[in-house]
């Protein structure tokens, strides 16, 4: 699959194969962004507590359109999405995967992995990242135990490689931690201590988490069952259509995009999202719009030009259907 067409997006090549050595490599991470100038508002903190024991805690906004590469090393990645938009992907691997909010992300390698990222301006992104070295939690397990279960959600790409993934709904308690873990202080010996408290209670919830069989996806009663590929590749698309509401690709290039026929992205929208494509759109247009609107970023004409609409007053009919007063008075009352 090509990579999305997205308006000024700065993209460059990753290598077409994922990178691995031959002897687990030391716990490392890298990451380039690619971008024009002044790229993020807020926090964007790495702290290494230890040697082979990383946490990333991320609470800012995207000032820009962002793509970016990224490299880590073998061991375990467990990532606590409370707020984000976009997507991701791994060398090799021509699927793209939704970057979620409310979302448990849990990878292992056994060598270095590459891969990509991409994130529409205006997104908010509220996450708390913790890379594990092999010997943090491998203890923890017994010699033939397997980090991540085989269910529908485990991903083992590339074929005959030794990464492997999963998303799942974020559980309340974790939920809870990346809270607090983005609201305690880094700075001194005792917040340091915490911190790394807190990575091995969240290791120990995650792990026993994924032990569990995940909850099953809300689709529509009646609608025609859904693989676990395709709601991936559903949830692709819904991201795709998120990342540019000005210019959302037609029907039959976002199926291509996503590896599904038209009959079957459009099913599946209505069995996984509840609405057909056109519909999510519209709904996706009017929440950016409501955002932009209490922030007071633009005018209402700007705004509406902004999220696809060249009728400023078509765009205000629609707008007050889904909020019931109009732009202007949604964005005098910040409401």
């Amino acid at each position: 699959m090509d990579p999305p067409d997205m308006n000024s997006v700065s993209t460059f090549p990753l290598s077409p194969t994922l990178q691995q050595t031959s002897a687990p490599a030391p716990l490392h991470h890298h990451e380039a962004i690619r971008h024009g100038g002044a790229a993020i508002a807020g926090r964007d903190e790495s702290l290494w507590l230890r040697p082979g024991l990383l946490v990333m805690l991320r609470d800012m906004t995207t000032v820009q359109d962002l793509s970016g590469e990224k490299e880590c090393g073998s061991g375990l990645h467990i990532g606590l999405i409370l707020e984000a938009a976009g997507f991701t992907w791994l060398d090799g691997d021509s699927h793209r995967y939704p970057l979620q909010p409310g979302t448990l992300s849990v990878m292992t390698s056994a060598g270095a992995a590459r891969g990509g990222f991409s994130v529409p301006a205006g997104t908010r992104i509220r996450l708390v990242d913790f890379r594990f070295e092999d010997a943090y939690f491998r203890p923890l397990l017994t010699p033939a135990a397997t980090v991540i279960p085989p269910t529908p959600d485990a991903v083992r790409f590339p074929a005959g490689t030794s990464v492997e993934f999963t998303y799942r709904p974020l559980p309340a308690d974790l939920r809870l931690l990346a809270e607090r873990l983005l609201a305690a202080p880094t700075q001194g010996a005792s917040a340091r201590l915490l911190l790394e408290a807190r990575a091995f209670e969240v290791l120990s919830l995650a792990l026993s988490g994924l032990m569990t069989d995940p909850a099953p996806p809300k689709e529509t009663p009646g609608g025609p069952p859904l693989s676990g590929r395709d709601r991936s590749r559903l949830q692709t698309a819904y991201a795709l259509l998120s990342a540019d509401l000005e210019n959302p690709p037609p029907l039959r290039e976002l199926a291509r995009q996503v590896g599904l026929n038209e009959n079957k992205l459009k099913q599946g929208f209505r069995s996984l999202f509840g609405n057909s494509v056109y519909a999510t759109v519209q709904e996706l247009r009017m929440k950016d719009a409501a955002r932009r609107l209490a922030a007071g970023e633009a005018s209402v004409t700007e705004i509406a030009l902004a999220v696809g609409y060249a009728n400023p007053a078509h765009f205000a009919k629609i707008f007050r259907r889904y909020y019931g007063v109009s732009p202007s008075r949604y964005a005098a009352t910040g409401r």
